[in-house]
């Protein structure tokens, strides 16, 4: 038996708006050599979209394949809230979906007037009965394949805290790979996965064009001697742990690949796109004809410029508002 975790961020390169890291955690009735999801689930879950989404099957693939501006959030949110349902988690409304996915980040969340008072209805988009027809049918396949979703969980960090995290690692790639690993370490200590006799596999996406990752790993497991098992352009390899249960985790091009990575992708950007819908709703309520943004570097100046009078009306700061990097 096996146990598979995969994370992926959204929101690394804009400017406006936070930083989601997300992880997913599967369980495997073998020895978890066989990687591959996809073909364990092809009975309910699909790689690419239909021009028709069947109700009875899911995708799961990266966010930049399913989400599109013009599309919206739907088949973000079929995959998300099914997988949930699946955890026997349901949610009527974005604040207590936030509150479950990222509980840490609370407290800096409700500081921000744009998402203090913000509500809305879940689904967006989605139908509740599609969404829980698409659940039994994953529930149906994933009992037969004797496959698990065993937990999703996100990290966010927003703007002023982002800012703090740059100026003290010197760099945003430092802070996307250690926040990462602090997530990984948190769902294996959440889920007592530290204390079990069966292997963990990791798989993260890579972060830009880093190769070397053993330094960060050693420092956030210092209790095993990190093992550097290869560090190349397409991936890095490395274990730990005691000889009897290894820890291995591999930072892997493309790694949305790996299915518990797609899900993690789509997991961050949904709570990605919710957040900007709440930033949106509140500063367009406070500038006329303002357009709203996704936060990118070019449209956010943009953005920035028109909400500048508004900003200092209402005392915000800019710190809160505005990554630097």
């Amino acid at each position: 038996m096996a146990y598979l975790i995969g994370t992926d961020e959204a929101g690394y390169g804009p400017n406006l708006g936070p930083l989601l890291i997300a992880g997913t955690v599967w369980h495997v009735e073998d020895d978890g050599q066989d990687l591959d999801l996809y073909r364990r689930l092809q009975g309910c879950i699909d790689r690419m979209p239909s021009t028709s989404p069947d109700r009875e099957r899911v995708v799961i693939a990266d966010s930049k394949i399913l989400y599109q501006p013009a599309k919206g959030v739907r088949l973000l949110e079929r995959a998300l809230l099914s997988c949930l349902t699946l955890l026997d988690k349901q949610f009527a409304g974005w604040q207590p979906l936030w509150d479950e996915l990222a509980p840490h980040s609370k407290s800096t969340r409700d500081a921000l007037p744009w998402y203090h008072d913000f509500h809305c209805d879940l689904p967006l988009v989605c139908e509740s009965d599609e969404i829980s027809s698409l659940a039994a049918s994953l529930r149906r396949t994933f009992q037969a394949s004797h496959v698990r979703l065993v937990a999703i969980a996100s990290t966010a960090v927003f703007p002023g805290p982002f800012n703090d995290l740059v100026e003290s690692y010197g760099n945003k790639s430092t802070l996307l790979s250690l926040t990462t690993l602090s997530l990984v370490k948190r769902l294996m200590s959440d889920l007592k996965l530290d204390a079990s006799p069966e292997r963990i596999f990791v798989l993260c996406d890579k972060h830009g064009g880093r190769s070397r990752y053993g330094a960060m790993l050693q420092q956030t497991f210092p209790e095993y001697l990190v093992e550097v098992r290869a560090e190349r352009p397409a991936e890095s390899i490395y274990c730990w742990g005691p000889t009897s249960r290894r820890v291995e985790m591999r930072f892997q091009a493309c790694g949305e690949s790996f299915l518990p990575t797609a899900l993690a992708s789509i997991t961050a950007k949904y709570l990605r796109e919710a957040a900007m819908r709440a930033f949106n709703t509140f500063w367009c309520d406070q500038v006329p004809d303002l357009h709203p943004t996704a936060g990118y570097p070019v449209d956010a100046r943009r953005f920035r410029a028109k909400i500048e009078s508004a900003r200092q009306r209402l005392a915000i700061n800019e710190y809160d508002l505005w990554r630097t990097r």
